[in-house]
C-alpha cells in the first residue's frame, strides 16, 4: 500500500547528493546512513511523499540488506561514548503518522541538503 501524501519543501529530493555519507547532518553515523536510504528511495519517487515501513524495507532489500532501522530518525537513540558515558542523539527528523506511515520533516530536508547539496 502506497500512501499518497506529498510534502512540499524548498528543496527537492533530487537536489541532495545522497550517493555519499551525509557527514554531520544528524550527529550520528548510523542515523545519517538511514537518512541516506530514505532520501535515495524518495529520489526514485521524485518528491517528499510519506512512505510505509514496507516501502523503505523493500528499497533497503534491493540494496542487498534486510531489517531497515531508523536509527534515531524517529525516536531518539542513546549512544555510548568511548569513555562509557551515554548521550541522546536524533529524534524528530522523521514523523510516524497516526495511519502508521512516515514522513520526513523540514528539518530533515534542510540538514540533508546542507550536508550534501548536489553540485549542478
Amino acid at each position: 500500500m502506497t500512501i499518497e501524501t506529498e510534502r512540499r519543501y524548498s528543496v527537492n529530493p533530487s537536489e541532495i547528493d545522497a550517493s555519499k555519507h551525509l557527514w554531520d547532518a544528524f550527529g550520528h553515523r548510523e542515523t545519517e546512513i538511514s537518512a541516506g536510504y530514505i532520501i535515495r528511495m524518495l529520489q526514485e519517487v521524485g518528491e517528499w511523499k510519506s512512505f510505509t515501513e514496507e516501502e523503505i524495507e523493500e528499497f533497503y532489500q534491493r540494496s542487498g540488506h534486510t531489517g531497515f532501522s531508523f536509527n534515531g530518525l524517529v525516536i531518539p537513540a542513546r549512544e555510548t561514548l568511548f569513555d562509557g558515558r551515554t548521550h541522546q542523539v536524533g529524534g524528530g527528523f522523521v514523523n510516524k503518522m497516526p495511519d502508521g506511515s512516515y514522513e520526513v520533516t523540514e528539518e530533515f530536508v534542510n540538514r540533508a541538503y546542507e550536508a550534501s547539496p548536489k553540485k549542478v
